[in-house]
């Protein structure tokens, strides 16, 4: 989902000069080392200015460059954008059925329903009989 993007300001060296770009982070990499590989494809227009004349030069669609993004620059973006948040994955019926849940009982946010349902946690036996205090 949109929302659960971060966009962050990234420079890129492509020879001269260096180039501003925004790049749309995801929260869900779940890397704390390491680089993050990026490929960044480029085609277009760049207005230059060459003695005090300005041209147009088309950017061709082979135009492209590989570089990595550090983990620790991704996680501060997150962290920026996100503060004290995690991300959890569901399959869509689960979620189909968190949202009925919360909806049902008027639960303001995502946090909310969660702590909504792990109250009643206790009185759960789970599957096969494996009770709440197993899990």
């Amino acid at each position: 989902m949109l929302r659960d993007l971060a966009r962050e300001r990234a420079s890129v060296r492509l020879g001269h000069p260096v180039v501003r770009l925004d790049l749309v982070l995801g929260v869900d990499l779940g890397l704390e080392a390491g680089e993050i590989p990026l490929l960044l494809l480029f085609s277009g227009t760049v207005f230059v200015v060459t003695d005090g004349r300005l041209r147009v030069e088309q950017v061709p669609w082979s135009k492209e460059i590989s570089c990595g993004l550090p983990a620790k620059v991704w996680r501060e973006a997150v962290d920026a954008h996100f503060p004290d948040s995690a991300w959890v994955t569901l399959s869509r019926d689960t979620l189909d059925e968190l949202m009925r849940f919360k909806t049902r009982h008027a639960l303001p946010t995502w946090d909310a329903t969660l702590r909504a349902l792990l109250t009643h946690a206790d009185r759960y036996d789970g599957p096969a009989g494996i009770s709440g205090d197993d899990r």
